[in-house]
């Protein structure tokens, strides 16, 4: 409860390079990751090391840090409550930017995250990756989802990140809000799929079905 880390410097990191679990109020702010190790363009594996991966947590927040090149998702966040990502650097990850999962319990839900001018560019690197958005959602019923002032793109002569905002199949989310200020362009696919209760399509968006 209330720990924290902030400013530091990670490089190169074979696992999650920083990992929370069963936390409260955990900040993490500041931090740089520059994890360029091409785990996924080297290991034909399921599952991949994070930015940041912070499990079964609540109130946490995770501001102003800067993400490169992480084998998995930029940030891996299971069964993640009453919490805010906002203001990340996230960019060239093996899978996903940010993302909010199903519990690894299979019963802890994501619940009240705000996602907030994040820039999630350049993602889903490696090929055989499920999660394919800049920003995803996957598993169970999560709810009170805002998803709010990012810039989800992609940059790359041949593109990798399928979409801006992915829904995965078979997730039951409810109350998702994504404000019409997400600039999402240029992404391989499409700028949103997926399915979801009372969610909102930002402006120019391919809706959600």
């Amino acid at each position: 409860m209330n720990n924290f880390a902030t400013d530091n410097y990670f490089q190169d990191i074979g696992l999650d390079a920083l990992q929370i679990g069963d936390q409260t109020r955990f900040y993490a702010a500041g931090n740089v990751f520059e994890l360029a190790n091409r785990q996924f363009q080297l290991v034909p594996a399921s599952d991949y090391p994070a930015g940041i991966f912070a499990l079964h947590s609540a109130e946490v927040v995770m501001v102003n840090n800067v993400i490169h090149d992480a084998a998995g998702n930029g940030i891996d966040a299971p069964g993640l409550l009453n919490s805010c990502i906002s203001n990340n650097v996230v960019s060239g990850c093996g899978g996903c930017g940010i993302g909010l999962f199903l519990g690894y319990d299979g019963q802890r839900q994501s619940k009240g995250v705000t996602v907030v001018g994040n820039t999630v560019t350049d993602n889903v690197r490696w090929r055989l990756s499920s999660f394919v958005g800049g920003i995803t959602i996957a598993g169970g019923t999560p709810s009170d989802v805002r998803i709010a002032g990012n810039t989800v793109t992609d940059t790359q002569a041949e593109e990798t990140q399928a979409y801006g905002i992915q829904v995965c199949e078979k997730t039951q989310v409810t109350r998702l809000i994504i404000d019409r200020d997400n600039h999402l362009a240029g992404n391989r696919m499409g700028e949103m799929i997926g399915t979801g209760e009372g969610s909102h399509p930002a402006v120019g968006a391919s809706t959600l079905h």
